[in-house]
């Protein structure tokens, strides 16, 4: 038997696409989108609705495969070419994006997403990052429906599936929109996601996220972080700036470019902490087929993605990643 017909097992970064039948479809299509982190678990923003858990969680890479392969669906493995360390590298800013708590049984999903009472830790933090915007706890807005729909009316810091919500509001922005080209606005999200790590929070706690975008924003921090190099842009008073200031930031880059001028109403951003930011983002808001910034598979505007644009991506030629194979019961991959 050749080395290639050996089962192997994940390593991190590998993106695995989970093929099922949607509501009224006979075919089977891709459906969800999870990677590989370390230590045989993989990452994902999911919904298991049978117990009320809506948010991102590492979960045990073989109990996942069994309850799903199982049912004769399959799981696709697609690996990045020479991307071993950029693959580490992205499963790292997943796993400190993702639910403290592991499953590793289907039980669980249960007790990581029942209710507890408010952290306080988390609503002082909050308030400590945000004293110069004025904003207090009271701002932090309940999980609508469309944000995560099993979990209504819990507040934020509220639940533990709540570091990274999942949003099917976010999933059908991504289902109906055109898929964003990337730009300095598409460049400055990416950091907004480093600095989340750097302040240790969830993604994107307030608004939540798709499982494929999840797994975008993964490898485009990842690869923010392999360009910033040993004398990183990013000091702690950028990465403070960046975390307390984000709306105004946003106001500067509204007409999606890097503009000379910042206006009275945005002047208070002036000095070297914001010089740094914009020498950052016009490092990464360029074309990154030509940059080498990203694999080409992940170029795009997360925002705007869905399950089936970051697939045909993946499947392009020159997306960066090639099939491994699909995934056995116990999560071994085989040709």
């Amino acid at each position: 038997m050749d080395g290639k017909s050996q089962p192997q097992a994940l390593q991190p970064g590998d993106l695995l696409v989970y093929w099922g039948k949607l509501p009224g479809e006979d075919r089977m299509v891709p459906s969800h989108i999870a990677m590989a982190g370390m230590d045989g678990y993989i990452l994902h923003n999911t919904i298991a609705s049978g117990s009320q858990f809506a948010g991102a969680v590492k979960h045990k890479a073989s109990v996942a495969a069994k309850a799903y392969v199982k049912e004769e669906r399959k799981i696709e493995v697609y690996r990045l070419k020479g991307g071993g360390e950029l693959g580490k590298s992205a499963a790292r800013f997943g796993e400190a994006w993702v639910d403290p708590h592991t499953i590793n049984s289907g039980n669980d999903f249960g007790r990581v997403g029942k209710a507890t009472d408010p952290n306080p830790e988390l609503v002082r933090k909050y308030n400590e990052e945000h004293a110069a915007t004025g904003k207090t706890h009271s701002d932090f807005k309940t999980l609508t429906p469309e944000m995560n729909p099993w979990l209504k009316g819990a507040e934020i810091g509220q639940f533990r599936g709540g570091k990274s919500p999942y949003s099917s509001g976010r999933l059908e922005t991504g289902q109906k929109s055109e898929a964003m080209t990337w730009d300095v606005k598409s460049a400055f999200r990416v950091v907004k996601a480093y600095v989340r790590t750097c302040k240790s929070q969830g993604l994107s706690p307030r608004h939540g996220t798709s499982c494929d975008q999840f797994v975008m924003y993964c490898y485009q921090a990842a690869s923010l972080s392999s360009i910033l190099g040993p004398d990183c842009l990013l000091t702690q008073e950028t990465i403070d700036l960046v975390a307390a200031r984000p709306k105004q930031i946003k106001l500067y880059l509204n007409d999606g470019d890097l503009k000379k001028d910042l206006g009275e109403d945005l002047k208070d951003l002036q000095g070297p902490a914001f010089d740094r930011l914009k020498t950052v983002l016009e490092r990464i808001s360029g074309d990154p087929a030509k940059t080498g910034f990203l694999p080409q598979a992940l170029s795009t505007d997360a925002k705007t993605s869905s399950v089936e644009k970051l697939f045909k991506k993946i499947l392009e030629p020159d997306s960066g990643f090639v099939k491994e194979g699909s995934l056995t019961p116990d999560a071994a991959i085989i040709q």
